[in-house]
C-alpha cells in the first residue's frame, strides 16, 4: 500500500502556524529543550502518519521529551505562541488521530517510558511500550486489562489510554478506563494536574481520570499512568463454522449470556479464505467464529485472536499490494450486524470492490474495502460504501466510535451520534485547553 503524502504544513490554511510565529516558537524550544527537537522534512512527514494511512497536515517539528518539565515548557510556549500540538506515541492508532491536522509541533513521547511499582499498581510513562508493560505484568501474574490493535512492541500505553482503550476483547475486564487508578497530565493552559488515587475501587465522586482516558489528546497530554493489572483464567480456543449472519448474530447473544466465554472473533468467508488460503472452501454467507472459552487445563496455545485480526490487514495488504484499505469499525446492536453486512456486501459488488469484515464478541464489526492507488473515483465509491452502511446502522442505535477511537474517522457521525453533547463538550475543551492548541480539529464545532 502507498500513503499519499500531503504538502508540509497545515493543510487548513489561515488557522495554522505562521511562518513567524513557527520560527519564534522554534526558537524558543531550541534554546530551552536543545537536541530534543528535530524538523527534518522525512521526519516530520514520517511522524505525520498513523496506522491508519489516512491524510493531514505535515508537522513543521518533532519534539521528543524526556522529562515532565520538558512537557511543560513545550505546551506553555506552544499556547502563547497559538501554534498547534498533537501528542505521538509509536503511532500505530488507526483512526488518525496522531494525525497532526494543522501541522505546528508533534509531541512524541517515546522517551517517556518509564515503568515503576508503587502499592502493586503499575505506574509507567505514556511512551512505555505495551510489550514492556505486559513483561512487567507478567511477572507478577497479571495482564494488561485491554489489548490495542497495533503492534505491542511499538504500540504504546498512552496511545492505549489516550483512544479510551480501544481495543480488542474487553468484555471480561470492562476494558482499560476502570482500571487506571490515577493520571498525571499536563492541560493546554500548561497546567500540571493529578486525578484519581491508588486506591482500590472507583472514586464515588467527579472523575477527571475518567475523563481523560479516550480524550485522545485534546484535554491535557499525559505524562503519568498508574494501572491495575487484571488475572486472566486459563482458556482454550473453540472453532465453529456458522452457515450464515443470522447465526452469528445468534451466537453473539450465546456469548454475553455465557460467563465461560473470555472472547470471541468473527471472519466473513472472504476475510477466512484471505487468512487461511490453505483451508477448505468457507461456504458463501459463513462465518468463522473463534472463542476463547474458559479452561482449567487447556491443551497448547493459540494465536491470540487480536492477533489474528491484526494480521487479516497484514494479509490484505500483501493480496493488493498498490490499493489503499478503507475501514471503518462501528459498534453494532448484535440484532443488525447480519443486515448490515449483507448490505455492505452488496453495496460493495455494486462498485466492483473487493470487501472483507471481521468483528468481536462486543458488536465491533470492522468493514474493509481496497481501492486502487490513485484511483480517486474508485476511493470515493469505497468511501461512500462504508459511510451507506454506517449512516443506516446509526439509525438503529449503532456507535460509530467503536474499536479504534475517534480521530480522523468520526467526527461527521459524531454530530448525529452525541447530538447536543458537542456543545458541552466544546465548552469542556475551552476550559481544559483554552488556547486550542491540543490536537485541534478532531472535535466537531457544531451539531449541524
Amino acid at each position: 500500500m502507498e500513503l499519499h503524502f500531503p504538502t508540509r504544513g497545515s493543510r487548513a490554511g489561515p488557522s495554522g502556524p505562521t511562518e513567524e510565529r513557527l520560527g519564534r516558537l522554534l526558537g524558543e524550544l531550541s534554546e530551552k529543550l536543545g537536541g530534543a527537537i528535530e524538523c527534518g522534512l522525512g521526519a516530520c512527514t514520517r511522524s505525520s502518519f498513523d496506522g491508519s494511512g489516512l491524510e493531514g497536515g505535515i508537522a513543521d517539528a518533532i519534539v521528543t521529551p524526556e522529562a515532565l518539565e520538558d512537557v511543560m515548557v513545550c505546551i506553555d510556549a506552544c499556547g502563547r505562541a497559538g501554534i498547534p500540538l498533537t501528542v505521538r506515541g509509536g503511532g500505530t492508532g488507526r483512526a488518525g488521530g496522531a494525525i497532526p491536522l494543522r501541522g505546528g509541533i508533534v509531541l512524541d513521547t517515546t522517551r517517556l517510558s518509564a515503568l515503576a511499582w508503587q502499592d502493586d499498581v503499575l505506574v509507567a510513562g505514556p511512551g512505555a511500550r505495551i510489550a514492556d508493560v505486559d513483561r512487567a505484568l507478567a511477572e507478577r501474574g497479571q495482564a494488561l486489562p485491554a489489548r490495542p490493535w497495533g503492534d505491542p512492541a511499538v504500540a504504546t500505553l498512552g496511545g492505549l489510554v489516550g483512544s479510551g482503550g480501544a481495543a480488542v476483547h474487553a468484555r471480561r475486564t470492562g476494558g482499560l478506563a476502570p482500571h487506571v487508578r490515577r493520571l498525571q497530565a499536563v492541560t493546554g493552559s500548561g497546567e500540571l494536574i493529578r486525578t484519581g488515587a491508588l486506591a482500590v475501587g472507583p472514586i464515588p465522586t467527579w472523575d477527571l481520570t475518567r475523563l481523560l482516558v479516550g480524550s485522545e489528546g485534546g484535554l491535557a497530554v499525559i505524562t503519568e499512568i498508574a494501572l491495575a493489572g487484571v488475572t486472566l483464567r486459563p482458556t482454550r480456543r473453540v472453532e465453529r463454522v456458522l452457515p450464515n449472519r443470522d447465526a452469528l448474530a445468534e451466537a453473539l447473544r450465546a456469548a454475553e449470556r455465557d460467563s465461560s466465554v473470555a472472547a470471541g472473533s468473527w471472519f466473513s468467508a472472504s476475510a477466512a479464505r484471505a487468512l487461511w488460503p490453505e483451508r477448505p472452501a468457507f461456504p458463501d454467507g459463513g462465518v468463522l467464529w473463534l472463542t476463547d472459552e474458559d479452561d482449567a487445563d487447556p491443551s497448547g496455545s493459540a494465536e491470540p485472536l487480536a492477533s489474528i485480526e491484526t494480521r487479516l490487514t497484514s494479509r490484505l495488504a500483501e493480496l493488493y499490494p498498490k490499493h489503499t484499505l478503507v475501514r471503518f469499525a462501528p459498534r453494532l446492536p448484535f440484532g443488525v450486524i447480519a443486515s448490515s453486512i449483507d448490505a455492505f456486501d452488496a453495496a460493495a459488488r455494486a462498485e466492483g470492490l473487493d470487501a472483507w469484515c471481521c468483528g468481536d464478541e462486543l458488536g465491533t464489526v470492522h468493514l474493509v474495502v481496497a481501492a486502487q492507488d490513485g484511483d480517486v473515483e474508485r476511493f470515493d465509491r469505497a468511501t461512500d460504501v462504508l459511510e451507506g452502511v454506517v449512516e443506516a446502522a446509526l439509525d438503529a442505535g449503532a456507535a460509530a466510535v467503536g474499536a479504534f477511537g475517534s480521530g480522523l474517522l468520526a467526527p461527521r457521525w459524531l454530530r448525529r451520534e452525541r447530538g447536543m453533547q458537542l456543545d458541552l463538550l466544546n465548552q469542556l475543551k475551552a476550559v481544559f485547553d483554552p488556547h486550542g492548541i491540543l490536537n485541534p480539529g478532531k472535535l466537531p464545532k457544531t451539531r449541524r
